[in-house]
């Protein structure tokens, strides 16, 4: 038999999304594995604004062992384990404007040209116009955030989209569809030839002789395997 298992600790990046390349299916258990310390010491690696708006990342480093039950949502619900949605986002409304503003006035370019501007206000300081600096900057500013904006509702839609997938998990003694983001720790998924995995999976058993199962992982590393 073949089992899958999820690494939990961070959200779903859409490089995870692996294919299989199998003339049969595989049947997965949805289940947590051992977190890198790379993962746990995240946060601590990230600058204070992007620890204070940033995605939360649970530290697992030091915490007990974790128990999964196999196919009962109710029980491990109430272990408090991260969703299997996936955000490649990097702003959402509410903190756009303070980590567009931390982006780019850590450009030392954009941070001379601020402080040049606002000396230029100072009245009878400046021999030239006191706009001639703070209108282009602002002009800049204001186009690139316009690209920031698009480029991540693109994101966003593409995030949705991943989502909204469906892939077949076990309940009771049938399979049934469920979405991508519904796909809870301890769901057994069931994956036909050509499909993508939903999450890190360990592999439960395969139709195929000697249980084998080829994968591709080009969206992981650019190569098949």
């Amino acid at each position: 038999s073949l089992l899958l298992a999820r690494l939990l600790g961070a959200d779903l990046d859409r490089s995870h999304v692996v294919a299989l390349e199998t003339n049969s299916y595989l049947i997965g258990l949805y289940l947590l594995a051992q977190i890198s310390k790379s993962m746990a010491s995240y946060g601590q690696q990230q600058n204070p604004l992007l620890r204070l708006f940033g995605p939360r990342r649970p530290n697992y480093q030091n915490s007990p062992d974790r128990v999964i039950y196999v196919n009962d949502p109710i029980k491990n619900q109430a272990q408090s384990f991260l969703h299997n949605s996936i955000s490649t986002g990097k702003y959402n409304p509410f903190t756009f404007l303070f980590k567009f503003a931390y982006e780019q006035f850590s450009k030392y370019a954009n941070l001379f040209f601020l402080f040049i501007g606002l000396i230029m206000q100072v009245p009878d300081l400046s021999p030239v116009n006191r706009f001639g600096t703070i209108v282009p900057l602002s002009i800049v500013l204001a186009a690139t955030a316009v690209k920031e904006i698009i480029e991540d509702v693109k994101r966003h839609r593409q995030d949705a989209e991943v989502n909204a997938r469906f892939v077949k998990t076990l309940r009771g003694s049938d399979f049934v569809p469920k979405r991508w983001r519904e796909v809870e720790v301890g769901d057994i998924v069931r994956i036909e030839n050509s499909d993508f995995f939903p999450a890190d999976l360990i592999l439960l058993s395969s139709s195929e002789p000697d249980a084998l199962a080829y994968i591709e992982t080009s969206n992981l590393d650019g190569l098949a395997c």
